[in-house]
Formats: structure tokens, sequence, C-alpha cells
């Protein structure tokens, strides 16, 4: 099976209430004296317009990121 971000953060239980699913963040290398490359996933693309070709295959040691979004409350 092929892990994509939208598939390895369901398997870690899913999204907060306040988790930012526009801007997920994946982070590939930098392990290896490589700089290190950030590749924003939107969830929401995904997930609710179908559009799996924006679901990046996630590799051995990448990190995942997922932050809060800003929340208003006025």
């Amino acid at each position: 099976m092929t892990w994509t971000v939208s598939k390895a953060i369901l398997a870690a239980g899913g999204f907060t209430d306040v988790a930012d699913k526009k801007n997920v963040r994946l982070v590939r290398g930098g392990a290896r004296e490589e700089p290190a490359k950030t590749i924003l996933v939107n969830i929401v693309d995904v997930w609710e317009k179908g559009r799996t070709d924006r679901d990046v295959s996630v590799e051995a040691e990448d990190l995942i990121y997922v932050t809060a979004r800003a929340v208003n409350f006025n």
C-alpha cells in the first residue's frame, strides 16, 4: 500500500476541530546534508473535491505538520 498525506492523517486519528486542513505541510529531506523541501497539501481539496492528484505520497523519514488555523470567536 502506498501511504499518502491524507491516508497518514486518517491512520493517526484524523484532524482536530481547529486543524488547518488547507495548509498541511510535508517536510522531506534534510537528513543527509541535503536541503529540506516543504510541500503544502490542501486536504480539503483531496477529501471534499476528489483531487487525489494533489495527495502527495509519503516517503520514509518524511514529517507531516498540521497546525491550528486562526480562530476568531468574535
